[in-house]
């Protein structure tokens, strides 16, 4: 619900759950009832979360983040994490977590070891422990569910392009599969749920 943004040139740097608020809560992404969680990932990112599994190339599916944020977290332990899709397949997947990549404390990241499937409902569960710097351990399970877009690159678009209708169609479609096409006879573009793409082929009379 909170980020910090930063921008440099093309590129822009996004954290979640950027206010430690009152006390420690379990925040994931892609979010609970995201309705276009891009479906692979390429790398790009400094350092590499690749760089911990050798014999893993990119593209993988999109990183599933969980993290514990608030005041007092010191670092988390990952206990149990799984990955379904909508028949309820386990998608496997590779694990960066504080105790194996050394540039995370209070995160954990889950990689499919290959890109997700298009306009699919996943389940996710992660339960994970956070000890704090006054020596307690505290512990948190999350359930929940999101789904992919229908073609790859529009989650992106419509997070940069098209925000205002990202809420509206999330809060009108849940998880329900709709989208909607629309062209001209005479377009070289169509639309698909508002956001612009190009035509392979133009259409005909």
């Amino acid at each position: 619900m909170e980020i910090g943004v930063f921008k440099e040139g093309n590129y822009h740097v996004l954290e979640f759950g950027f206010s430690e608020g009152i006390a420690p809560e379990l925040v994931v992404s892609p979010g609970h009832q995201d309705i276009y969680a891009p479906t692979l990932f390429d790398g790009h990112e400094e350092p590499d979360p690749m760089r911990i599994h050798s014999g893993n190339a990119y593209p993988v599916g999109y990183p599933i983040m969980a993290m514990v944020n608030g005041p007092g977290v010191q670092k988390v332990n990952l206990i149990e994490a799984e990955l379904k899709d909508e028949i309820g397949a386990a998608v496997p997947f590779l694990i960066n977590s504080p105790d194996k990549d050394d540039h995370l404390d209070t995160e954990v990241i889950l990689m499919p070891t290959k890109p997700l499937q298009l306009d699919m409902t996943y389940q996710a569960r992660v339960k994970l422990t956070a000890t704090m710097k006054d020596g307690t351990i505290r512990q948190f399970d999350k359930n929940w569910s999101f789904r992919t877009e229908p073609k790859v690159g529009l989650g992106v678009l419509k997070l940069h392009k098209d925000a205002v209708s990202y809420a509206i169609q999330q809060a009108n479609f849940g998880l329900n599969h709709s989208h909607t096409v629309t062209f001209g006879l005479s377009d070289d573009n169509y639309k698909l749920d508002m956001i612009s793409f190009p035509m392979k082929q133009n259409p005909r009379l």
